[in-house]
């Protein structure tokens, strides 16, 4: 699991398609100052919030 720093995500650093549109969709739901993100699997990121709670968030095609 590759932790992403700041510099990842405003240059959408990541390593698949998958990854770079759910990274798209998490920059414009939560405030990035206050998650830390993680490279889960190639279609998959995590998301830890500032209370330790934990997210997955995964890329479906069909949705």
């Amino acid at each position: 699991m590759k932790h992403l720093n700041k510099e990842n995500i405003n240059k959408n650093q990541v390593e698949t398609v998958e990854q770079f549109k759910v990274l798209s969709y998490l920059k414009s739901t939560f405030k990035l100052d206050e998650i830390e993100l993680y490279l889960y699997d190639k279609a998959t990121i995590k998301l830890i919030d500032k209370n330790k709670v934990q997210a997955y968030f995964k890329y479906n095609k069909q949705t």
